[in-house]
């Protein structure tokens, strides 16, 4: 029911040239989100039952909270939401009346804010009340104090800095910490093809025995929906150039090389390969030497 309210105020061209639209939030504003800032309530439902029936008419408590860092700001946009608010009546709202308005500051952290608590008649029929949460949404980044988030890139991410004390979007990685990989173990059989999987990043492969022969083979994803990924594979004791490990393309990459050959072997213990794929196609970028 708090939409229909929401809706009011975001339609209202008085209210949002303070506000904006998108700061007007249904339940609840995020601690440090920019000012002047309106959340809506709704506080209790109460149906207007006659002694025959029930009724398709509800009343509704509804709690509107104007926060502002000024008293002045905030009672001129009291004024105006109490312009845009009481007394309207249309669609499925039959009235809103305003019924109280309460102030209280938060010295601690500069605000002052307004509550006026209005009757919001509703009329019931056919009527399907949307979710306020789905309001949410429009909560940016960059309503958050300490975020700077005004133009990230492509796959861009948080990272804080403590010398300014604020989050920033960035397209580094930087590590600063142990960095853990949890690696995905293969038992190599003779004859059998293995697949990359779509979250593998380190593979250790190993033969279960130093003894007798073996030719595994590992695919690697097809190259369509890997453009830039990184894959990397370590063997384990037991291979050697008799138990070896064929690295390929996917199968239905024909054209698809790695490192221009059709495939990479694997034929001594501990070895390793890392592979990247630029442009559709398959490079080692880094190998353990012989």
């Amino acid at each position: 029911m708090i939409n229909l309210v929401i809706d009011i105020l975001k339609a209202d061209a008085n209210v949002t040239a303070i506000t904006t639209s998108d700061r007007i939030y249904p339940l609840s504003r995020l601690e440090g989100g920019t000012i002047p800032a309106i959340v809506v309530q709704q506080i209790s439902t109460d149906p207007a039952d006659t002694h025959d029936s029930t009724s398709t008419m509800d009343t509704n408590t509804v709690q509107v909270t104007i926060i502002e860092d000024k008293p002045k700001d905030a009672n001129a946009l009291a004024v105006l939401v109490r312009a845009a608010l009481d007394g309207y009546g249309g669609n499925t709202i039959a009235e809103i009346r305003l019924t109280n308005q309460a102030t209280d500051v938060f010295e601690a952290i500069d605000l002052f804010t307004l509550t006026q608590t209005y009757d919001v008649r509703v009329i019931r029929d056919n009527v399907t009340v949307p979710s306020a949460l789905a309001d949410l949404g429009e909560l940016y980044l960059d309503d958050v104090y300490d975020v700077d988030a005004t133009s990230p890139g492509a796959y861009s991410r948080l990272e804080y800095n403590s010398s300014t004390s604020r989050w920033a979007a960035t397209t580094d990685l930087n590590i600063y910490g142990a960095v853990y990989s949890n690696p995905r173990l293969i038992t190599l059989t003779n004859g059998t093809t293995f697949t990359v999987a779509s979250d593998d990043h380190l593979i250790f492969c190993n033969y279960a025995s130093a003894s007798g022969t073996g030719a595994a083979t590992l695919r690697l994803p097809a190259v369509a929906t890997s453009e830039g990924r990184e894959v990397r594979v370590k063997t384990g004791s037991n291979l050697s150039n008799q138990r070896t490990l064929i690295l390929t393309p996917a199968t239905a990459d024909t054209t698809v090389t790695i490192d221009g050959s059709a495939s990479a072997t694997m034929d001594r213990d501990y070895d390793g390969i890392t592979v990247h794929c630029i442009g559709g196609q398959w490079y080692i970028t880094q190998r353990k030497s012989k």
